[in-house]
């Protein structure tokens, strides 16, 4: 059975975002949060993403690792005049569909929730 890394759920959440909505902020509270919330929502699609129960916030090691791995690879960014901003680059789509749309298929999974969830991060946490 192929192993579903957090970013490939992210990738998918990041993948169905409208074009016009792929900047989010780089708040990590509010992210960390975000997630969090969205794990009670969907812990069987969230699973590997866990967290700790810290002072202010919960935190996730995944959540923080994913974010970074996709900044080295170009597929996020922060702007030198917003670094308080994530922009999502057009490669995340290429990710998605040449590697975490594989496991999500292995997984037998839909993409109703990782849509649900980027309609959420959109209205919440989009700019």
């Amino acid at each position: 059975m192929s192993y579903l890394a957090p970013e490939d759920i992210i990738s998918a959440i990041l993948h169905f975002l409208p074009r016009d909505k792929r900047r989010f902020t780089a708040d990590r509270e509010s992210l960390h949060k975000f997630f969090y919330d969205a794990r009670k929502k969907y812990p069987g699609l969230l699973q590997n993403i866990r967290f700790r129960e810290r002072y202010p916030f919960p935190e996730s090691r995944a959540l923080d690792q994913a974010l970074a791995n996709f900044e080295a690879a170009g597929l996020l960014s922060r702007k030198n005049d917003s670094p308080k901003y994530y922009y999502v680059e057009n490669e995340i789509d290429h990710y998605f569909e040449v590697f975490a749309k594989v496991r999500l298929r292995r997984k037998r999974l839909s993409y109703r929730a990782p849509k649900k969830l980027s309609e959420e991060l959109a209205s919440r946490l989009c700019f």
